[in-house]
């Protein structure tokens, strides 16, 4: 499952972001996120949805996650798994 999303730092700049692996507490993006750095802290859109507070996080030695300051809500999940 891919989404279109866009994440906002505190700072204020925003990165258009693809969301793959959606969890309650977390999820990886692809593509370009090179504006993003590890520990930084704002918010997430996946779609209408948000904003989702978190944290930037190092998945691996290029990918990078999202980990959600308060797990999401399992309807949001299965809202995606759905679509």
């Amino acid at each position: 499952m891919l989404l279109p999303g866009d994440y906002r730092s505190n700072s204020g700049s925003a990165t258009a972001v693809t969301i793959s692996e959606l969890s309650e507490s977390d999820c990886r993006l692809c593509g370009m996120c090179d504006a993003l750095e590890p520990g930084s802290l704002g918010c997430l859109w996946i779609g209408a949805i948000g904003p989702i507070d978190g944290a930037v996080a190092q998945d691996g030695e290029t990918g990078l996650r999202i980990r959600f300051a308060t797990p999401l809500d399992p309807a949001i999940i299965a809202h995606f798994e759905a679509a």
